[in-house]
């Protein structure tokens, strides 16, 4: 046989195999949405509850085109790394999970609070080779897997909902850091950092109530700051150049847009153990 035949045909060959382990779309369970939890009746496991989406029924037509059913299922397992449980709910689902359209990661208050749980349990979101930095995360007050059961009245997908949520930046009280690829750099430094701190009102509503406070050295959370704590820390760090302040002109309420936030702390004294700080605070409008 020609050399050249003979090799043509192993580069082939090669080639054709690019696609052996390709899975197809329809044998595919898409998750837009996690939720992590402490185990009730054991206290050393986590339950993860995962929010796979029901792709016939997101578009509902008049005419029969789409399902008539929810937009979305919600499973969870039980188990002792985020690793484990995830092959769980593969074989229950008998689909290979795709992590490619995740949205929103949420962690209970209750979890965030055991020292070094956080962190040990985020990484499988750091690390796998499906995981995208933009994928946004939060902390619930009460179990998280209850924020994936709200019916909001404008989307099929309680994922979704939080999601958009979290984009809103025309509060003060909302945080910067929302992206897991920013929670990643803090967590490497061993800093203190903010995360949004979630409430459930009602089976159709969620509302956002501030900012947890992780504690880098502790590794852990240590408390929450709301309402106008929580917008004074906005101030302070000067990160976010969106919002309004609410003000009082002629007797009348009006709001001013905020346009630029610059803050600037000085050292007063060399008293090591009673230091005093002043903080100016710039705001254009």
């Amino acid at each position: 046989m020609n050399k050249r035949i003979l090799i043509y045909m192993m580069i082939c060959t090669v080639l054709l195999t690019a696609c052996w382990d390709k899975i197809e779309i329809e044998k595919r369970a898409f998750i837009y949405g996690i939720a992590l939890d402490v185990v009730e009746d054991n206290s050393d496991e986590i339950q993860l509850t995962e929010q796979l989406i029901i792709p016939q029924n997101i578009l509902t037509t008049s005419v029969g085109g789409g399902g008539s059913g929810t937009a979305y299922r919600n499973v969870k397992e039980k188990g002792d790394t985020v690793y484990d449980i995830d092959r769980k709910i593969t074989e229950r689902t008998s689909r290979f999970t795709d992590a490619n359209h995740l949205q929103i990661v949420l962690f209970s208050e209750e979890l965030m609070k055991r020292p070094s749980w956080f962190k040990e349990h985020i990484d499988f979101f750091f690390r796998g080779k499906r995981m995208r930095r933009v994928i946004k995360m939060a902390v619930t007050s009460g179990k998280a897997e209850d924020f994936l059961t709200v019916e909001p009245e404008h989307e099929k997908i309680p994922s979704e909902y939080i999601n958009e949520m979290l984009e809103n930046k025309g509060k003060m009280e909302i945080t910067d850091l929302i992206r897991i690829g920013d929670i990643q750099e803090k967590i490497l430094e061993k800093a203190s950092f903010p995360i949004s701190y979630l409430k459930k009102i009602d089976s159709e509503n969620i509302e956002y109530s501030g900012v947890a406070i992780y504690n880098g050295h502790k590794e852990q959370m240590v408390g929450t700051l709301e309402g106008e704590e929580s917008e004074g820390l906005s101030y302070i760090r000067s990160l976010k150049h969106t919002g309004t302040i609410n003000v009082k002109l002629n007797n009348k309420a009006a709001a001013i847009e905020i346009l630029n936030i610059k803050s600037k702390f000085s050292l007063e004294n060399n008293d090591k153990n009673n230091f005093k700080f002043t903080l100016k605070i710039n705001i254009s409008a």
